[in-house]
């Protein structure tokens, strides 16, 4: 293997550990940090030495360095709030691999994607199984991360796991697929932003695979990115492409399948986004303010109006639900909002107008839905995938039209 391959690899692996598979769950805490700070270095002193144009310098990335530094310097560092040495050396590891050839990256995604599909046929075997009643061996276990519900639980089949509630997978009704993942919830967005890289061309089976095993996450987060694809790709083409129609259809069917298969599926995708401590869900916005208690949305808003709101009061103030994008506003204020959609605008605004449109809903979307997402540097690392790889894609593409003139 020569030392392209070895620092693709190492990318690869990087992109994958940022996304928190579980067996990250049972390593030390910061080995992750110190493995990867060590060997994305190794690679980048490579990069410059040995290898020509290994790494590249330009004003989108400069850009896109300059406001990861300054995330960096406001979110966790001690000079507005506290210091986070994990997340101090993620970022490091971060800004980085900004400079990293578009090759590479591509190079690495390709690696990623062959370890999602692995996961994905996986986990819809073990779905499979245990929606027959199948018995499984597993290992259970609760981390540290979940010790508030002393009723969660994992059950690792080894490959996959599912997340549990007591005896009953999470959700209720049918279980989840999770994957390798802490949610599945979590798994649904990693796939959205998997086919987003895609352009959500779905002419390609694996992909097809990707679209079948977020659909069977019931992650509402997953559902949203799926609509802005169609939505992308509708206003790309501007009419019904066959791809539309073809996933459209996947969906359909398996859908029903699901629907004659049990009534439980009816509770999992309907009852779980539906039923709720409101009596009705009016729009996103109500959908969204479900999963925060009444108490915090009351607190929000005499915070907001408190000299607290331009810096926030801080990570591990526990008063606030960070699943929300008050989440976000309450820790770190109105300044630490604007840091965050500056890195995520000095991302995607690079390639077509359409393509960066697509990227920032993505992100804003898991913003309002999963903020704490956003506080590593994992779904930047994602988007920055989605730009180079495209890159890469279309000067592939121009040099084979190139040749065929």
């Amino acid at each position: 293997m020569n030392r392209i391959k070895l620092i693709s690899v190492n990318l690869g692996l990087l992109l994958f550990f940022a996304l928190h598979p579980y067996p990250r769950w049972f390593m030390p805490e910061g080995l992750f940090q110190i493995v990867f700070l060590f060997t994305t270095t190794i690679s980048s002193i490579e990069l410059r030495r040995n290898i020509r144009k290994g790494l590249v310098v330009d004003k989108y990335r400069i850009g896109i360095c300059i406001a990861a530094v300054t995330f960096l310097l406001f979110f966790t560092t001690p000079i507005v709030h506290d210091f986070r040495i994990g997340h101090f050396a993620y970022f490091l590891i971060f800004i980085q691999i900004i400079f990293f050839n578009d090759i590479i990256f591509y190079n690495s995604y390709k690696f990623l994607k062959k370890l999602f599909i692995i996961i994905s046929v996986f986990a819809i075997v073990f779905w499979v199984l245990n929606a027959m009643g199948v018995p499984l061996i597993y290992y259970k276990c609760t981390p540290a991360f979940r010790t508030e519900s002393v009723l969660d639980n994992y059950r690792i089949y080894g490959p996959v796991l599912s997340l549990y509630r007591g005896n009953m997978p999470i959700g209720g009704g049918i279980e989840r697929i999770c994957g390798v993942f802490a949610e599945p919830g979590h798994f649904g967005i990693y796939i959205g932003l998997m086919l987003a890289i895609e352009k959500f061309n779905f002419y390609e089976k694996r992909n097809l695979l990707l679209l079948i095993t977020g659909f069977l996450t019931f992650s509402t987060a997953f559902y949203g990115i799926f609509c802005l694809g169609v939505l992308y790709k509708l206003l790309k083409y501007k009419r019904i492409t066959t791809d539309i129609i073809r996933i459209v259809a996947v969906l359909f069917f398996t859908a029903i399948t699901l629907l004659f298969f049990s009534d439980r599926f009816v509770e999992t995708i309907y009852g779980r986004v539906v039923e709720n401590k409101r009596e009705e869900v009016s729009g996103v916005v109500d959908l969204l303010d479900n999963r925060v208690p009444d108490s915090h949305i009351t607190k929000f808003e005499s915070f907001i109006h408190s000299h607290d709101a331009l810096v926030g009061l801080g990570y591990d103030n526990d008063e606030m639900v960070g699943t929300n994008w008050r989440g976000v506003v309450y820790w770190f204020g109105i300044i630490g909002t604007v840091i965050m959609l500056l890195l995520i605008f000095s991302i995607a605004r690079k390639g077509s107008m359409k393509y960066g449109f697509l990227l920032a809903a993505i992100a804003l979307l898991i913003v309002a839905h999963r903020a704490y997402l956003m506080f590593s540097p994992a779904i930047y690392m994602m988007l920055l995938t989605a730009v180079y790889v495209n890159r890469t894609k279309e000067s592939f593409i121009i040099k084979i039209e190139g040749l065929d003139k």
